[in-house]
């Protein structure tokens, strides 16, 4: 099991991967920088700061990007534009200052679904959502703290979901058709000394990686819960991580800055773990022997988005 690095870049906070098979390129954010970055084995990796505060991105049709902002949607024509070219797409939580958009997946039909933070006090205020073009905003959970991992079974049944506050993966039960979340459970709870919740990916076979921030460390459960697999990893703060290259058998594993630890409210009492500090802040890859799953793009015109 071999982890490199895929470029110099550094992010003080890498989050978000996703891997555009059209582009054969990698795209992600760096959160406190607003940062968009893209990764593509002919120009190596591009930076374009487009906001104060970045929290993912999900590509469109013919170059558009769907953004994550601290307050709602936007999105860019293409990364080759400036910030001021960022168009509005809805408000989310906006009369709430403590709060921020965080993680983000899309369905196999083409609804968002994302989750909000409460960014200082560890406070229940927050909530998942989703985002479509034939029923535009739709807040489906309340009580949450900090929402990272989101992702869906291979069988379109079951989404995963990760409260990190609450050290734990959870699912609730899924339907496609109607957009609608059903019975909530606990798949596996996770203990602070090896990381806190963050950033996951489903495989084909449906086993679940959960990157743990603070614990430097990927955990991969089965869909009963089991702990199949732990994969150490020599950063601090692993973040997220997707399945992507021309197979999808290479896991890209973003980290942010090792000082990421002990800032803010996500200061965490974690053990030293074996790092290389040249690393922290870099995207990892890493070969797996079970392959992921495409990502879903946005199927509709930013254009026909817009006012939802």
């Amino acid at each position: 099991m071999k982890l490199e690095a895929l470029s110099e870049h550094r992010s003080r906070l890498g989050e978000s991967p996703f891997w555009s098979a059209e582009d054969n390129a990698l795209f992600y954010v760096d959160v406190h920088a607003g940062d968009l970055c893209r990764w593509s084995v002919t120009d190596g990796t591009v930076v374009s700061n487009v906001a104060e505060r970045l929290c993912f991105v999900i590509p469109g049709q013919c170059g558009e990007l769907v953004l994550g902002l601290r307050h709602g949607l936007g999105a860019l024509a293409d990364l080759s534009q400036a910030q001021g070219d960022l168009q509005p797409l809805v408000a989310v939580e906006a009369d709430m200052p403590g709060t921020s958009l965080n993680d983000a997946r899309m369905d196999a039909v083409g609804r968002l679904w994302f989750g909000t933070i409460e960014r200082e006090e560890r406070k229940p205020l927050c909530a998942i959502y989703s985002w479509s073009a034939d029923r535009g905003l739709v807040r489906h959970v309340d009580g949450v703290s900090l929402s990272n991992g989101i992702q869906f079974s291979p069988d379109n049944k079951t989404m995963y979901f990760v409260d990190s506050w609450l050290q734990r993966l959870d699912s609730f039960e899924f339907d496609l058709a109607t957009g609608t979340l059903g019975e909530r459970r606990t798949i596996a709870e996770i203990v602070p000394e090896d990381g806190m919740p963050d950033g996951i990916d489903v495989d084909a076979e449906g086993h679940i990686y959960v990157a743990l921030y603070g614990g430097g460390r990927l955990h991969r459960y089965a869909p009963d819960g089991r702990l199949d697999e732990v994969i150490a990893v020599p950063v601090t703060n692993p973040t997220s991580c997707t399945f992507g290259g021309p197979d999808l058998r290479t896991l890209f594993i973003t980290s942010g800055a090792a000082h990421a630890a002990n800032a803010g409210p996500l200061r965490q009492a974690m053990p030293a773990r074996a790092v290389d500090p040249a690393l922290e802040g870099a995207v990892l890859t890493l070969d797996v022997k079970v392959p992921g799953r495409p990502s879903p793009r946005f199927s509709t015109p930013v254009s026909a988005l817009a006012g939802l």
